[in-house]
């Protein structure tokens, strides 16, 4: 998207031990009230309400 900035804070990341995969989090930039979940095996994101997400 022309002219459009994302959010470039880093996510909040759990690493698991060997053989599990790892998460990254973070508020959904532009979509106040939604959390995306990414993982480092391959799989769609997920994106859930969380009303702690602002904005």
């Amino acid at each position: 998207m022309a002219n459009h900035k994302g959010d470039n804070a880093p996510a909040d990341v759990t690493n698991f031990p060997d053989h599990y995969a790892n998460i990254a989090t973070k508020c959904v930039s532009g979509a106040p009230g939604y959390r995306a979940f990414v993982t480092t095996r391959d799989a769609a994101p997920v994106i859930l309400p969380d009303p702690g997400c602002k904005g």
